[in-house]
């Protein structure tokens, strides 16, 4: 099988990181990576930004977007700093 794209292994990575900081973790839904703005910093890091949608405190799913910079370790993904996390709707 061919190997996947690094871009998509930074997003995944991404969203294994941004879920623990969600009200509800288990609820949220990401888009495909193709569908996310994922950009390689001149220092190997990766940027990524997408939409998600996800259960807020009072039950309402709502879509949000993320922001946050990740770099490869070993074979994880590592954050700089928590993810950036902002309500749409």
């Amino acid at each position: 099988p061919p190997l996947r794209d690094e871009r998509e292994d930074a997003y995944i990575g991404a969203t294994v990181i941004v879920r623990p900081y969600l009200k509800s973790p288990s609820s949220a839904v990401f888009p495909s990576w193709r569908d996310a703005s994922i950009i390689k910093n001149s220092n190997g890091d990766y940027a990524s930004y997408s939409s998600f949608e996800a259960v807020n405190s009072f039950g309402a799913k709502l879509q949000s977007h993320f922001r946050i910079t990740v770099k490869k370790n070993g074979s994880d993904w590592i954050a700089y700093s928590a993810p950036e996390i902002e309500e749409v709707n």
